[in-house]
């Protein structure tokens, strides 16, 4: 809709090679802001060099690609694919190789957090709203975009997954340098999900295996202490540097240091997602009846 407007130029001004690569660049940039909130939902990522790549391609395939597929269609009949073939071919591998070309730059593949069904439906909403309703009433679309967008920037981004849905529970954090580290085996599938959620990239992430115990330095720079075998807890208790313990079996005894052990009960059947705010942990399950599996220690009884 935003697009249409251009085509009420004269012809004369519509008709120059500026006009068109005007037109191709607001066509571009409204493309990638429509499709960027479905992208982060869906995928967790948002493609930075799209609006340049499609300044080449979308002229590539208007002048190239498509005008040679016609006539490779019309020339079948007539034994002419072997001629018009190879260059409607070679079209198709320089738009591939521009799409590598550009795939292969820096934030070409930005990890973006998914803004959540709400938030979708507010842009949708707004963005419609913007178009049907007459001037100056319009302008309220635009301010239930702005809302959604300002929803979608301070939306909590979860700092660690656990997968216990028929598995053995297994943690994975998101790390201050960008990378995720599992403790434990997973599927790529799962570490797909888990990137998806904690607004990282899968590419790097690593599995973990802890001895004693591990450290890890969160995205916020705190550094916390993970335990994966009974026997570590000691070694993090007794750590300095660590502001509390992450357990993934439960403790037999406090620490004397008083430093607060999160651990999870070993019965729990859902996958969670964690959210850690200096030394608390809050947690959503994907089945909200199942209750709290987050327990700090010392408590009286198990989890």
């Amino acid at each position: 809709m935003a697009y249409e407007t251009s085509q009420y130029w004269p012809p004369s001004r519509r008709r120059r090679f500026i006009g068109y690569m005007i037109g191709i660049f607001v066509a571009s940039v409204l493309a990638n802001c429509a499709t960027a909130p479905f992208t982060a939902q869906h995928f967790g990522s948002f493609t930075s060099w799209g609006v340049l790549a499609n300044m080449i391609a979308i002229p590539l395939t208007g002048f190239w690609i498509m005008p040679s597929a016609l006539l490779y269609v019309m020339g079948l009949p007539f034994g002419l694919d072997s001629v018009i073939g190879p260059v409607f071919a070679s079209g198709i591998l320089v738009l591939i190789e521009i799409a590598a070309l550009f795939a292969g730059l820096p934030f070409a593949d930005t990890a973006l957090s998914p803004p959540g069904y709400p938030v979708l439906m507010l842009l949708v909403g707004g963005v419609i709203m913007s178009y049907i309703v007459i001037k100056p009433a319009h302008l309220a679309g635009w301010g239930v975009v702005a809302s959604a967008v300002s929803l979608w920037i301070i939306k909590p981004v979860p700092d660690a997954v656990l997968f216990a849905e028929n598995r053995t529970p297994t943690l994975v954090v998101a790390s201050a340098n960008g990378h995720l580290v599992s403790y434990g085996r997973l599927s790529d599938f799962l570490m797909d999900m888990a990137a998806l959620r904690l607004g990282q990239r899968h590419v790097g992430a690593r599995h973990q295996n802890c001895d004693d115990m591990c450290h890890h330095q969160l995205r916020s720079g705190q550094l916390v202490a993970i335990v994966t075998k009974r026997h570590g807890l000691s070694a993090a208790c007794d750590d300095r540097n660590a502001a509390f313990i992450i357990s993934m079996v439960p403790p037999l005894y406090p620490c004397r240091s008083a430093k607060p052990i999160y651990y999870f009960a070993q019965s729990i059947k859902d996958n969670y997602l964690l959210f850690i705010d200096k030394n608390i942990i809050e947690i959503i399950s994907n089945n909200f009846g199942s209750g709290q599996i987050a327990c700090l220690a010392p408590q009286p009884h198990p989890c």
